[in-house]
């Protein structure tokens, strides 16, 4: 009963989203981006100037549509009110709007963070499930978080991985020929850790020093498994590779 309550929301917000679909993309459009509208995976843009230019760049963390599935917060609130996953959608992630496109039956819509507490996709049966958690449930000190962020390794201590977009102008300069007439769209990422809703930035460096940056007490023990692995802190494989261990062996 709670899937079929899920999915009639789900449906419902999407006939409305719909509906101010034009009036909200292209008044948001116009204050991220200077009254120049943006087609997310690319396209043409006009500006006060009617002057076309060329967006580069896709905000998707992945533009291919997967098959995956939703976890909706519970309808009522209280002790035993607990999330509903709803499967059988096809979707991709909006990094820059920090919104699920989905398609069902036909039709596409959009889903947000107000709805969903998180989602899950899989590329390949070769490859884990991209499992994405809703930010509001989570804080950071530092940056202001948007959208989802992925979890790629689950259990006491979680490590975490934030896509986020940056949209680099036209900086053409006609006198001297030199520039680029396009907007750029470019995608970046953060890795963040965290043992509750507190997340921690994850600065760059040798296993040793994130080892103890993230670890503590058992810094140590992870340093020489590290090192026993060969493990290399700038491959994101190795990264989960070390929370993952700890995990494993410090699991509640």
């Amino acid at each position: 009963m709670k899937q079929f309550f899920s999915i009639f929301l789900l449906l419902v917000y999407s006939c409305c989203a719909n509906a101010q679909n034009v009036v909200y993309d292209s008044s948001k459009d116009a204050l991220n981006f200077g009254a120049a509208k943006v087609s997310r995976n690319g396209g043409i843009m006009y500006g006060f100037d009617n002057e076309p230019v060329e967006l580069e760049g896709s905000s998707y963390a992945d533009s291919t549509w997967r098959k995956g599935s939703f976890i909706f917060y519970p309808a009522t609130k209280g002790a035993n009110a607990k999330p509903d996953t709803v499967t059988g959608f096809t979707l991709r992630y909006d990094v820059h709007k920090g919104e699920v496109d989905i398609l069902h039956k036909n039709k596409s819509f959009v889903a947000t963070t107000d709805m969903l507490k998180g989602f899950f996709y899989k590329e390949n049966i070769k490859i884990a499930y991209h499992y994405f958690v809703n930010t509001n449930d989570y804080k950071d000190g530092i940056d202001d978080f948007k959208g989802f962020i992925e979890v790629l390794s689950n259990g006491r201590m979680k490590l975490f991985k934030y896509y986020y977009t940056v949209l680099k102008k036209p900086d053409f300069n006609p006198a001297l020929n030199v520039g680029t007439k396009n907007y750029v769209l470019n995608q970046r990422t953060q890795y963040y850790f965290g043992s509750g809703t507190i997340l921690q930035k994850l600065d760059s460096g040798k296993a040793a020093y994130i080892c103890e940056q993230v670890f503590g007490d058992k810094s140590g023990i992870m340093q020489e498994y590290a090192k026993k692995q060969n493990l290399s802190m700038k491959k994101e494989d190795d990264l989960i590779r070390l929370f993952n261990y700890f995990n494993e062996i410090y699991s509640k």
